[in-house]
Order: C-alpha cells, then sequence, then structure tokens
C-alpha cells in the first residue's frame, strides 16, 4: 500500500516524466489488471480498491513545491535524472521525507564528481562518521549488466557502443560506463556542501 514520489528536477508535462516507462513495464508484463493508469497517477488496484499509487513531480514547478511539503505520506522517493538536482532542491526535499523506513532512490548518468547527488553518495556518505554502510546502498547499472545488450537483440546500440569504444574511449567511458564527463564544465571544483539529513531514512543510488 506504499506510495510513490517520482520526481526530477524540470518537468514540463507529465511526458518528461518516467511515467510512459512505468506504463510500458506494466504492459509488457502483463500486469494490467493490477494498475490503474491515469493522466498523472498510476494506482495500484487490489480486489477492485486502490491501494498505493504513483505520483510524477517536477521539483522546481511551483505547484510542486507546496505538494513536496506535505510529502510525508509517501514511502518511496525516485528521483529520475538525479545528476540535474541542486543543492537547494536537495535541501528543501530530504528533510520532508522523515518517516521510519522511508527510502530515497536516485538515478543517474554522472556528469563531474561536484554533482550535488554523485557527491552526496560518493563520497559525502563514504566519508561521514555518522552513517554506515548499512544506510545506503550505491549500484554501478551499466551495459555490461545489462543480458539483454548484445549484438544479437540491439544490434544497431550495440555497434554505437562498439564505435565509441573504438573512436572515442572518453565518450565511451562517460556515456557507457558511467564514468565522469570529463569535457564537461562540471570538473570545475566547487566548495565542499555539507548535507544535515533525518535520521532513519534508507538512501539507495543507481548509476546508469
Amino acid at each position: 500500500d506504499a506510495n510513490f514520489m517520482c520526481a526530477r528536477e524540470i518537468q514540463g508535462s507529465i511526458r518528461d516524466s518516467v511515467k510512459k516507462s512505468l506504463d510500458d513495464l506494466i504492459d509488457q508484463y502483463g500486469l494490467s489488471h493490477h494498475f490503474e493508469s491515469r493522466r498523472d497517477f498510476i494506482h495500484r488496484v487490489v480486489d477492485g480498491e486502490r491501494r498505493g499509487h504513483f505520483t510524477f513531480v517536477g521539483l522546481r514547478d511551483v505547484t510542486a513545491a507546496n505538494s513536496i511539503k506535505s510529502a510525508s505520506g509517501y514511502k518511496y522517493l525516485w528521483i529520475e535524472e538525479a545528476a540535474t538536482i541542486s543543492q537547494e532542491v536537495w535541501d528543501k526535499l530530504l528533510p520532508t521525507f522523515r518517516r521510519p523506513g522511508v527510502e530515497v532512490w536516485a538515478t543517474w548518468n554522472p556528469e563531474g564528481p561536484t554533482d550535488v547527488v554523485d557527491k552526496f553518495f560518493r563520497q559525502d556518505l563514504p566519508a561521514s562518521s555518522i552513517f554506515s554502510k548499512d544506510d545506503y546502498i550505491v549500484a554501478e547499472v551499466n551495459y555490461n549488466k545489462n543480458p539483454w545488450f548484445n549484438l544479437e537483440d540491439n544490434a544497431f546500440n550495440y555497434k554505437l557502443m562498439l564505435a565509441d569504444k573504438e573512436l572515442d574511449p572518453d565518450k565511451y567511458e562517460h556515456k557507457w560506463l558511467g564514468g565522469y564527463n570529463i569535457r564537461s564544465d562540471n570538473q570545475v571544483f566547487h566548495e565542499r556542501v555539507h548535507f544535515f539529513l533525518p535520521s532513519e531514512v534508507e538512501f539507495n543510488a543507481m548509476i546508469s
């Protein structure tokens, strides 16, 4: 019966969200009878009753800013394209999810080590004396961990990957292996940022 908030920094419309990806997965696995998909929500349905839902927000939208303040009813926060999340949004968002057992998920393709989300999960948490490895999980998920990404099933994209690997190693490292974009302006290092976050929150990260 848990509720999910699926968020990104800027969401011009529902088409910018991950809703279509979730709808496609529901159809792919033949689970449509367990869900009710509306324009802005996906409801989980059990015995004809709604039990939990996915909602989709843009974190910089004016209306979303108000909904975030009352987001304590959500058990899961999924931040997609988290590399674009600003320090201001992190500082306002994370303390809102303060109920015990809440999980914060973030998925992103790293740009540079000063990205707020990347720095938090891959530098600040590991170095912290407050948080232990039981408080967070970081998983790197690249093409080489996808059993369906191969020359037979994804010939064109697979060849693009091989071409990048052969012709542009830096691009290959960033695009396909989750490495930092060494051509980006994000390589300019800034002053260290400190996070003050609520207890009893489980942090998860998935880097793609």
